[in-house]
């Protein structure tokens, strides 16, 4: 029984091959198909935009450090970070004892000056009389008209004073400018405010511009007032149209690199801190544009099915680059006036017999539109 294993396996062998030479593969079969039609379009060459694309970040156009104008002690903060805040809203209070007892004494030496005139005021009234009867010489009497008048101006800086000292109240108790989010507390109570050093940093959501720098090679194709789309990956990948609103004509010695702010406008949403990319158009090139509704992947490999003269799809890799509206550059695999088939399904193969139908070619007059 052994012996005739050998000889059993070569039968079966011999009538597989005799049964496979009687019916046609399977890509015999698909060839024989009837051939399907499919629309086309006949690829050419377009101008297309010079895109320049830069990352960013949007900032605040109205960020605010509010500090003491006193030097004194912190008696209280009043908001916290993330705190929503309105015009008029308190900040933080200071201790206002030094300012109190600055007011005390200005006032103190206001009420000493005012007797001193009232007294230089009524001996200028005696004098006066007494020089109508020839009591007093004439040179008596100027003496205490200009005691009087230097009692007068010492008055007035005295109430100067008490003014000035009265003002310094308002500054114990510091508002917010601006309707805006707090974004910083630099000092807690019972620090010591010194006049410069901020103590809360504000920052204005109703006026957010995308900061960019932008490559010295590119900076005199921007100009204030152009368009510059920008995507904001936070908002899923959301497309704002924004518009140049500041240059600065004065680049980084290190990365030679040059400031450009953008408004993109009124869009709900945008927070400053955001990371976004703007593209700026920069220029046009002429070049072989491709309809992504014709990429086909096949093996994990971008291509086309491009039409030969046998009306025969024949698969073609191509190299794309650019991305513009529904269309890619072509970099190679294509010429132009080839004809290449939209929308293949995974059924389409190499050398499979196609009617091209409905020429979409669309001109750019139209495409533009």
């Amino acid at each position: 029984m052994v012996r005739f294993k050998p000889f059993l396996f070569v039968m079966i062998c011999c009538a597989w091959m005799l049964l496979g030479c009687g019916a046609p593969t399977g890509n015999e079969a698909h060839l024989e198909s009837d051939p399907r039609a499919f629309s086309v379009e006949t690829v050419t060459k377009r101008s297309i935009p010079r895109v320049y694309e830069t990352p960013g970040t949007f900032v605040s156009d109205d960020r605010i450090q509010v500090a003491s104008r006193l030097a004194a002690f912190i008696r209280s903060v009043d908001v916290r970070e993330g705190q929503v805040v309105k015009r008029g809203d308190t900040l933080f209070r200071l201790d206002a004892a030094d300012v109190e007892g600055a007011v005390r004494q200005a006032e103190a030496a206001a009420a000493q000056a005012r007797s001193v005139f009232e007294d230089a005021n009524a001996d200028v009234g005696r004098f006066e009389r007494l020089y109508e009867t020839d009591s007093v010489a004439q040179t008596e009497l100027r003496q205490v008209q200009l005691a009087r008048d230097v009692a007068r101006d010492k008055l007035r800086q005295a109430e100067a004073g008490v003014t000035t000292a009265r003002s310094q109240r308002r500054y114990t108790t510091v508002t917010s400018p601006v309707s805006g989010v707090v974004i910083a507390r630099h000092k807690q109570s019972g620090d010591l405010a010194s006049p410069g050093q901020p103590i809360i940093t504000l920052e204005s959501q109703k006026a957010v511009l995308f900061d960019t720098y932008v490559a010295e090679s590119v900076i005199r194709f921007i100009n204030v007032g152009d368009l510059v789309e920008l995507h904001v990956d936070a908002l899923n990948d959301l497309a704002v149209t924004g518009e140049v609103l500041r240059i600065v004509p004065s680049g980084d010695v290190v990365t030679r690199r040059f400031q450009v702010k953008i408004a993109p406008g009124d869009e709900a949403g945008l927070l400053p801190g955001m990371f976004g990319r703007a593209a700026f158009r920069i220029g046009e090139d002429e070049a072989l544009v491709l309809p992504n509704a014709a990429i086909a992947l096949r093996g994990g490999l971008d291509g086309v099915f491009v039409v030969d003269t046998e009306t025969r799809a024949r698969f073609r890799m191509v190299r794309k680059g650019r991305q513009w509206q529904n269309r890619s550059e072509v970099i190679a695999g294509l010429q132009a006036d080839e004809t290449v088939i939209l929308n293949p399904d995974a059924s389409l193969r190499d050398g499979d017999r196609v009617i091209p139908k409905n020429d979409t070619h669309i001109s750019d007059e139209a495409e533009d539109e």
